[in-house]
């Protein structure tokens, strides 16, 4: 059986919750806090922040604060790990919450970019973000080079790399989270990056550790190009 694609498999999720969302007559909230969540609430939130422009969750509240923890909790991706399904029928709820949540970490760096005060939740919500990718990587076991999702991921991980390249966006203490949480999964991502691609993220990687001025910041990269130059 193909290994279901996190494109296409996100496409369907559109269309189904789209076509949900016309129906509903309720105004649109976002999935509760309890129980964990599967790849429908990841899809419903969402859509109903990009339909509704709903104010994305933070941890400044106690509300927001829960909605918020439940959308990072690992606690939802580890039980679909541990669930008695089929190891192609849990990658399908990966690429699922892989692409949902691609979608809002863009929306974080979106408000970011606009003013609004979600550093340390964008910084989050990328960290989990590279835990479903190891997750789905290990899952994928040693055919990831070619696995259709192999490019995505490897633009995700990317993606991470780019948010600690950007100037007074991210505190140092952002950066150095960031950079551990990349030097951590590199190891099982590592298959993604030919010997050339892994030369130009060293290079870069190096400006960065060299430009970096919080010894905070500098001592993360540091391990993190020590990580990649070993992997």
């Amino acid at each position: 059986m193909r290994t279901p694609t996190i494109t296409s498999l996100a496409l369907a999720a559109a269309i189904f919750l789209q076509g949900a969302s016309a129906l509903a007559d309720a105004v649109p909230r976002y999935p509760a806090e309890t129980p964990a969540w599967t790849w429908r609430q990841y899809s419903a939130f969402y859509f109903t922040h990009y339909n509704t422009n709903l104010a994305l969750p933070h941890r400044r509240a106690a509300p927001s604060r829960m909605l918020f923890e439940r959308l990072i909790s690992r606690e939802n991706i580890d039980a679909i790990v541990a669930a008695p399904i089929g190891r192609q029928a849990k990658l399908a709820e990966l690429s699922k919450i892989l692409a949902a949540m691609g979608s809002i970490r863009a929306s974080y760096n979106l408000a970011v970019i606009a003013g609004e005060p979600l550093q340390e939740e964008s910084t989050e919500v990328q960290v989990f973000n590279l835990y479903i990718l190891a997750t789905y990587a290990e899952l994928v076991g040693d055919g990831i080079f070619t696995n259709p999702a192999s490019s995505a991921m490897k633009t995700a991980f990317l993606g991470v790399v780019q948010s600690i390249s950007e100037e007074n966006v991210y505190s140092a203490a952002q950066v150095a989270r960031l950079s551990d949480a990349l030097a951590r999964r590199f190891t099982i991502l590592s298959p993604l990056f030919p010997d050339r691609e892994r030369r130009n993220l060293l290079r870069r990687l190096a400006l960065l550790q060299s430009l970096q001025n919080d010894p905070r910041s500098r001592d993360a990269l540091a391990r993190l190009v020590s990580t990649v130059a070993g992997g």
